[in-house]
């Protein structure tokens, strides 16, 4: 994620004649990048901000042992499934267990959904 200013630049600088290339070349950016802000110009501009992509936040996460069990259960029980706009948090262990699931659960409500399938396994 990029600052918001970089991308307005860009994009001014689009209209006002410039090719994308030359764009990403000055500013140090991949050609792809600049393409998408420069012919995606029905987006609004919150939809490229800070606050929606976590690796561009400053502050830690506000609850250090909720985030700490669920970064556990990511590392021994889950990974994370990227192929859909919202990443899903998908832990596995066997359905005798659900101890682990309902931890879970608890840890992420009321902020995520928790999905769970015939199998026991429950998507956070």
């Amino acid at each position: 994620m990029h600052p918001l200013a970089i991308r307005r630049q860009a994009r001014l600088e689009h209209r006002d004649g410039s090719s994308i290339s030359s764009i990403a070349a000055r500013l140090g950016l991949p050609y792809q990048t600049v393409r998408t802000w420069c012919r995606d110009d029905g987006a609004p501009d919150s939809q490229f901000t800070e606050d929606r992509c976590f690796r561009c936040r400053d502050s830690a996460p506000a609850d250090h042992e909720q985030y700490s069990y669920l970064l556990g259960l990511y590392l021994g029980n889950g990974h994370l499934v990227t192929s859909a706009k919202v990443p899903v948090l998908r832990i596995y262990c066997t359905a005798t267990y659900t101890a682990l699931l309902d931890q879970a659960e608890w840890r992420c409500s009321p902020h995520w959904r928790i999905a769970s399938n015939a199998s026991g396994r429950r998507d956070a």
